[in-house]
């Protein structure tokens, strides 16, 4: 998993790996790494955040953690949520928790997802501040939520218009409303949304079935709306900026996009990496 923590550099965790890792951008060096807390087993929930002031908001192993980038440090003990994931089902472990945090780091929502349950944390004081639960029934799947965490959007796969705006006051219960832009939900389009709204805070670990039913995980980054497009072939896509474009053409290995290659695209990917070195 990838967060954008600057102009030139990314942080990078892995579910099988208690690195943290920093690299450069766009030639991808290493240049730093920290151990993550041991935690459960690789199994958990994997997300990384890139929040204001270049900090990061990882929550791995069943741990969540906040990090300051320069140096490289843990900035609190953590927030330990593995007995959470203990009372889930085996099938329920990978998707049962996700984390959203908001704009600045020191506050998160904890999303579990079966039981439509939504907790707002502070992360400084390391307690629940608000709880909620999402009116409905089948998983919550989330996709994002406002800077502010005042606002979850989720997806269903079995409606005509997918996603849902909750409102998460500081009391009462949650209210659905349109998400905002696209206004054509129906034609669900990800990208698209994500290019709508820059400003919300997105869920790495969500994905849907596109482009000949391939499995795409789309990643929006602040800072001039930075995009990765990851496939189950794992290749890094990018439609901008052209800081990635050096990268993507070294994993071509100088080659063009193949047909097969240029119809997975996102819409609006640069088809011709190479040409912009």
């Amino acid at each position: 998993m990838v967060a954008l923590t600057g102009r030139r550099e990314i942080a990078v965790i892995r579910a099988d790996s208690r690195d943290l890792v920093m690299m450069s951008v766009p030639d991808l060096r290493p240049i730093g790494s920290a151990r993550l807390p041991a935690g459960s087993d690789g199994q958990a929930p994997l997300s990384l955040h890139a929040v204001a002031g270049g900090r990061l908001v990882v929550f791995a192993r069943g741990v969540l953690t906040v990090w300051e980038t320069a140096p490289l440090r843990q900035t609190a003990p953590g927030l330990d949520l593995r007995e959470r994931l203990s009372a889930l089902s085996p099938q329920e472990v990978d998707q049962g928790l996700d984390v959203l945090p908001n704009v600045d780091g020191d506050a998160a929502l904890i999303i579990e997802g079966t039981a439509r349950k939504v907790e707002r944390w502070d992360l400084t004081l390391g307690r629940a501040t608000r709880n909620h639960l999402i009116p409905g029934s089948g998983e919550l799947v989330p996709v994002a939520a406002s800077p502010d965490l005042t606002q979850l959007i989720t997806y269903t796969a079995t409606v005509e218009k997918p996603l849902t705006a909750w409102s998460l006051p500081t009391s009462g219960q949650p209210t659905p409303a349109e998400p905002p832009g696209p206004a054509d939900g129906h034609a669900f389009d990800l990208l698209q949304f994500l290019r709508s709204n820059p400003e919300l805070r997105y869920n790495a670990s969500f994905s849907i079935s596109r482009l000949g039913g391939s499995l795409g995980y789309l990643t929006l980054f602040g800072e001039g709306g930075k995009l990765l497009y990851r496939t189950d072939e794992a290749r890094i896509m990018s439609t901008a900026p052209q800081d990635w474009a050096a990268h993507l053409c070294a994993v071509l290995g100088g080659r063009s996009f193949t047909s097969a290659e240029l119809a997975r695209l996102p819409q609006g990917a640069d088809p011709t990496p190479c040409e912009h070195r």
